[in-house]
């Protein structure tokens, strides 16, 4: 009788993942994803949900990947330039004036110029 009841069980566990994997399957979620982009409506939601994921992954990753390192120059450089007013002097004064914005509304830590940067390569 336990054999049996057993064996049940492990068939009811093998259709159960049977069931599960092919319901998640990667050809129909990838069909699904291009159905979506060929969608007048949903693609400009589907490329801004890519691009916000974009951010917070890379920003994510930096953050656990850097943290005995201090930030990168040229962000330094650009929020040097957004406190001491050196924007008319500064080789390139658009940086300066996004850092200074950035950081007006944003803490100056290491994950917002992680962030700061991400928002920079998405925005080119």
């Amino acid at each position: 009788m336990r054999k049996r009841h057993a064996m049940a069980l492990t068939e009811a566990v093998s259709l159960a993942a049977a069931r599960f994997a092919h319901a998640f399957d990667r050809r129909r979620g990838a069909a699904r994803l291009v159905a979506w982009a060929g969608d007048e409506k949903l693609s400009p939601w589907l490329v801004a949900g890519f691009v916000v994921l974009h951010v917070v992954l890379w920003t994510v990753i930096l953050i656990r990947l850097r943290p005995a390192q201090d930030v990168h120059f040229d962000v330094a450089e650009a929020f040097a330039w957004a406190r001491n007013s050196c924007l008319v002097t500064a080789s390139i004064p658009a940086s300066g004036w996004v850092a200074g914005i950035w950081f007006m509304l944003f803490p100056v830590t290491d994950w917002s110029t992680y962030a700061l940067a991400m928002v920079t390569v998405v925005s080119a």
